[in-house]
């Protein structure tokens, strides 16, 4: 048949008690998106850092609810998410980190970070904070920087996805924090309207 069994000639089954026991192979342990919904799971771009993503939230506020709703842990996995170490808000925004947990071995098998695009002080809101932020950032290159940037900042700063983070981010953000344009949190982009 089709998983290879086959029946000899002659053969016969025993007659006494036979014990069968299935075979079952693990699933593996990851993140992934509950279908029909706008999340993403994204690999960095960049070549010296393996951190992966997760975006897409529509809501203003994220907590541990929305999360579930978006991504789901499959196989015997625990799923938890830390809040922005940049923020002091109870929700999750840019930058917190999300840990995906194997129940059987204990290990942490993936990690991601939360973007929210334009939010760049972690709170999930995109506001004159976060234009501020950007432009104080365009004059002193601190997290921005090719050497030593912190990549998920950059991603949630790239609104032109464009990978530069430059005047063109900040009139976008600017133009997002002042209820002028809206930012597709599935793409990362502001459509022109």
């Amino acid at each position: 048949d089709a998983d290879g069994n086959v029946w000899a000639d002659g053969a016969e089954m025993p007659s006494g008690d036979l014990a069968l026991y299935a075979k079952y192979d693990r699933v593996s342990v990851h993140l992934a998106v509950v279908d029909g919904t706008t999340g993403v799971i994204e690999k960095a771009h960049r070549t010296d850092t393996e951190q992966w993503y997760v975006y897409g939230f529509t809501g203003r506020r994220i907590n541990k609810s929305e999360f579930d709703k978006m991504f789901v842990g499959v196989g015997d996995a625990t799923v938890t998410v830390d809040n922005s170490e940049l923020s002091s808000f109870k929700s999750f925004g840019t930058g917190s980190k999300v840990h995906v947990i194997d129940n059987v071995t204990g290990e942490e098998v993936e990690t991601f970070y939360v973007i929210v695009f334009g939010d760049l002080d972690g709170n999930a809101l995109i506001n004159v904070n976060d234009a501020t932020k950007l432009n104080k950032e365009l004059k002193q290159a601190t997290w921005s920087s090719r050497r030593g940037g912190v990549p998920y900042l950059i991603k949630a700063a790239d609104l032109k996805t464009d990978r530069l983070i430059n005047v063109n981010d900040a009139t976008l953000l600017n133009q997002v924090a002042n209820s002028l344009k809206k930012i597709n949190q599935q793409t990362g982009t502001v459509p022109n309207d």
